[in-house]
């Protein structure tokens, strides 16, 4: 009873570590008395305010059912049970649900347990999909445990669906997914089965599941040996010729492909899978692919480049001709699976960077090998956004060559096709960044996610130099594609706004280092580029706005103040870009700051406002007079009320929805101005 819930905490861990209190010396009503004193103290604990304390009381009062099942009076066990379920239900700290899914865990121990349990345990089912993983992941090791019972079935709990459906949901959480992985290996991977069991059961779960049975099969290392997954494999290559439905063979291939990258490290840097290697080669050979690649359809083929390139490298000279006799054959319309699994092919065999080298030959003696449409899809794949092969430590050479290729399509993109230029200039982009930095896509996410603290300090791009070819591309385009020599210093618009995505992502990069010197040049001809278009003037002040990692120094601050109240002008004349203004308002980010600069764009270009639709501009008008008078800017408020006649009357109606006490806390000057 005592106030202090620390007090309380202690006192219920001596309480059930000490279970049960009892004086040799108390006849038989003094011990039954006792004991009820300390299962009234059990349903006390359970009710705690403290959430702490009734975690504590959960895990004690499991952990006696389990082992005091038998001598514990009925009653207090249901009144205990009962408890236990609507603690479940907590909102207020997800602890106190994992802690009833853990203590119910324990409580199944006792085998006397079983049948009181059995009806209740469905309650759990909605947890499977709680908010907190640790909730989810406490309901899948106790449906691991269920499943080890007799005459009690986890599917009676969670629905097989619903477990499959989380699977899924958890793919990317291994603590969830193992578990539930477990829960369904004997009826999909039963070790000791036949061949064609084996196949009938994936295929199976296959066809019910398809998207669970990728996210299964890829965890299924962790419960069978490497042997076992190696003859899947093998029995699932088999099946590529049979005559099954397209939907189940092509995830057949993604299964194939799960269960390959799922043992790589063991199966080639561990002596002891040598058989295992040796296995794989002579079931899966040249010759067996060929006859695969003569049956199988475009679908199937694209996704067995994924799997040869996991596939041991013994054979890798008589698949060589036939990987860049079939790149040859392709083209930019070409599916980019199919393009990224001959690439990954080539890499793995070490051949990608000789590959590339005949390209940057080819464009150095003005030969054509290949398509330049198609070496951009290449690069599109190695480094674009849709990037599938995952580099590793030693693809330095790699890396050297695609760069000398990036430089010649630099040089050579006045001679393609005006339509393939923003898929090129987001290559040189990514190339850029990926010189600047390693992981650098991914650290310029976590950058995007929130605001930084006030105080943050982010240097994570200095050696990043944006393209000028972007720019480049931009003023140096026609609106005529057909024309061999194009016009200098005319903008084609249609390329700019395709070129703008490209072209705003190194904007980002660059207002997060305006102090070096590349990074503000950069800055002022999209500045310029701004000037020319209200849609860009929109989207870059969006982004100057919301970046989280815009430099903090002086020059830069003054440069974004400057650019803001400069373009703002720009944006003032289209009534389709005012959303901008609206969405600073929304979001909050440095809202006060930016109104500043509203109301000086809007006092500098005065007939710009009284030209506008009264909408459009009136609620934009309100909120930059109400922000004004917050901040008790008098000299920017005098001028505009001075400077647009309708903001006098847009002031005098703010005023007039206002209480008297907010005005009162208004200076005598301020409120001169909005009521004069």
């Amino acid at each position: 009873h005592a106030a202090n819930d620390i007090v309380r905490y202690h006192a219920a861990v001596l309480l059930f570590e000490g279970f049960p209190y009892q004086d040799p010396s108390f006849l038989r009503e003094e011990m039954d008395a006792c004991l009820q004193k300390q299962f009234d103290a059990f349903s006390m604990l359970l009710e705690d305010l403290a959430p702490t304390v009734r975690v504590v009381a959960v895990h004690g009062i499991c952990k006696i059912l389990s082992m005091y099942w038998e001598l514990l009076p009925v009653d207090t066990i249901r009144k205990c049970l009962l408890k236990c379920f609507e603690l479940v239900h907590d909102i207020s700290s997800y602890t106190i649900r994992v802690a009833v899914i853990d203590g119910l865990l324990l409580v199944l121990e006792n085998h006397l347990s079983h049948l009181i349990l059995k009806p209740l345990l469905p309650q759990l089912a909605p947890f499977i999909h709680d908010k907190q993983e640790k909730v989810r992941v406490a309901v899948a090791r106790l449906l691991v445990r269920v499943k080890s019972i007799r005459h009690m079935h986890f599917y009676d709990i969670v629905s097989i669906d619903e477990c499959f459906r989380r699977l899924v949901l958890d793919k990317a959480k291994p603590s969830v997914a193992k578990p539930l992985t477990e829960l369904f290996m004997n009826s999909y991977f039963p070790q000791g089965a036949s061949g064609s069991s084996q196949v009938a059961r994936t295929l199976s779960l296959i066809e019910k599941y398809p998207t669970a049975s990728l996210v299964f099969y890829r965890n299924v290392y962790q419960f069978a040996s490497v042997g076992s997954v190696c003859k899947l494999v093998v029995l699932l290559f088999k099946c590529l010729s049979e005559d099954i439905e397209e939907p189940i063979i092509v995830t057949a291939c993604d299964v194939m492909l799960a269960l390959l990258e799922s043992i790589q490290a063991p199966l080639y840097k561990d002596r002891r899978y040598a058989e295992c290697v040796a296995f794989l080669s002579s079931e899966i050979s040249p010759s067996h692919l060929v006859a695969v690649f003569q049956s199988a359809k475009p679908i199937v083929i694209s996704r067995l480049w994924h799997i040869i390139a996991n596939l041991p490298p013994n054979n890798q000279e008589d698949l060589l001709f036939h990987a860049l006799t079939q790149l040859e054959k392709l083209n930019e319309t070409s599916s980019k699976v199919y393009l990224a699994g001959i690439l990954n092919a080539l890499r793995r065999w070490g051949q990608l960077p000789t590959f590339l080298d005949t390209l940057v030959e080819s464009f150095q003696s003005q030969t054509d090998i290949m398509d330049p449409a198609l070496v951009i899809a290449c690069l599109e794949v190695l480094f674009g956004s849709e990037m599938t092969i995952q580099w590793s430590d030693d693809d330095g050479p790699l890396v050297s060559t695609v760069t000398q290729l990036a430089d010649a399509l630099t040089r050579q993109w006045p001679h393609l096709d005006v339509n393939v230029l923003p898929r090129l200039a987001r290559i040189l982009f990514s190339i850029a960044l990926q010189r600047a930095i390693p992981h650098a896509k991914a650290l310029v996410a976590e950058y995007k996610k929130g605001p930084m603290q006030e105080n943050s300090v982010v240097f994570p791009f200095l050696d990043f130099v944006p393209p000028q070819v972007l720019m480049d591309m931009v003023h140096n385009t026609t609106t005529s594609s057909t024309k061999k020599k194009r016009k200098q210093s005319q903008v084609n618009p249609e390329l700019v706004l395709e070129l703008l995505p490209v072209l705003l992502d190194t904007s980002w990069i660059c207002s997060t280092q305006l102090f070096e010197p590349s990074s503000m040049t950069f800055m002022v001809d999209m500045v310029s580029l701004a000037h020319e278009n209200s849609t860009i003037a929109t989207q870059f002040l969006a982004m100057l706005w919301t970046n989280p990692c815009i430099s903090k120094d002086a020059d830069s601050q003054e440069f974004v103040a400057t650019t803001t109240v400069d373009l703002l002008r720009v944006v003032l004349l289209e009534e389709s870009s005012l959303w901008l203004l609206e969405f600073i308002m929304k979001r909050g980010i440095s809202k006060r700051a930016f109104w500043r600069h509203v109301l000086s764009a809007m006092t500098v270009n005065s007939s710009i406002v009284t030209h506008l639709q009264l909408s459009s501009w009136k609620p934009l008008m309100d909120a930059a007079i109400e922000k004004a008078a917050l901040d008790n800017d008098v000299s920017l408020l005098s001028k505009l009320v001075e400077s647009i006649p309708e903001a006098q009357e847009a002031a005098k109606a703010w005023t007039s929805r206002q209480t008297r006490a907010n005005l009162d806390l208004l200076p005598s000057s301020v409120l001169n101005i909005l009521e004069n």
